[in-house]
């Protein structure tokens, strides 16, 4: 379809599209991990389970912590 509208577009493959995402997160990842271990403050956790309709179960813990600028951060570390 995006071809019928343009036919200039360039349409990535999905290997191409997978390989952006798995960079993007690893990424991501190691800069969530820099962050926390150079803090200065103390980090503290909140931990949240609940069950869907469906029986699925989800386990979701989130670090906080306050910068040296007084901005409040969040990373959620999400577990199904």
């Amino acid at each position: 379809m995006i071809s019928l509208l343009r036919k200039d577009a360039f349409i990535p493959s999905a290997d191409t599209i997978k390989n952006y995402i798995m960079t993007s997160f690893n990424d991501s990842q190691k800069k969530v991990a820099s962050i926390l271990q150079n803090t200065s403050s103390k980090i503290s956790f909140t931990i949240d389970a609940w069950t869907s309709s469906n029986n699925f179960s989800f386990l979701e813990i989130t670090a906080h912590l306050v910068t040296e600028n007084w901005e409040i951060k969040k990373f959620p570390f999400r577990f199904y």
